[in-house]
């Protein structure tokens, strides 16, 4: 029996900070209902000169110049891209692969930002978003909650390589998530 995710932890490296930002790549994790990361990741970088009139932000990207080599050359300098209208038919079959699309909760960095830009990505290819509106998740409201769950160890990989952010990110929520039920089980929420 193939176990479906309840969770993925989305990541994006973006060219702005913006709703409607240029995606440069995209990273997610899953997550099993009993709190267990699953193999199966996904990770793609888009062709951004194809997201026009999408924005770019010149603070976004003199941040970018301030980062390794390893993650601009993972995204926003990617050689090998995917047409974006591809790489969301790509992501939503990987959502559909590993969860339940109708079910599974999308946990995104901040309350406007991965989860945001990516259904406003998906609206500009007139496509639709692989998961449900009302499973949005916040991981720095939940973060903020269980401040410990931010401790899990050393950062592994590269930073704002997307794939890499998820897995960290993907650690600290299944670490909150535990928390989280542990004091609901004791009755402290």
């Amino acid at each position: 029996m193939i176990i479906k995710a309840s969770h993925i932890v989305l990541d994006l490296e973006t060219r702005s900070t913006k709703p409607n930002a240029i995606v440069a790549s995209i990273g997610a994790v899953a997550i099993s209902p009993d709190l267990q990361l699953l193999t199966n990741e996904f990770h793609i970088p888009l062709a951004q000169n194809l997201q026009f009139p999408r924005h770019e932000d010149p603070d976004t990207m003199r941040w970018w110049a301030e980062q390794s080599t390893e993650a601009r050359y993972a995204s926003i300098m990617a050689a090998q891209t995917v047409l974006p209208s591809q790489a969301l038919r790509d992501f939503a079959a990987w959502v559909a692969s590993v969860a339940d699309p109708e079910k599974v909760k999308v946990w995104g960095n901040g309350s406007v930002f991965d989860n945001v830009i990516l259904r406003s990505l998906y609206d500009t290819f007139d496509q639709q978003p692989p998961w449900e509106w009302r499973f949005d998740r916040d991981m720095r409201t939940i973060l903020d909650l269980h401040p410990t769950a931010k401790d899990v160890g050393d950062f592994v990989g590269v930073k704002h390589i997307a794939i890499d952010d998820a897995r960290h990110e993907a650690k600290q929520l299944v670490k909150a998530l535990s928390l989280h039920q542990s004091l609901s089980a004791k009755g402290a929420l």
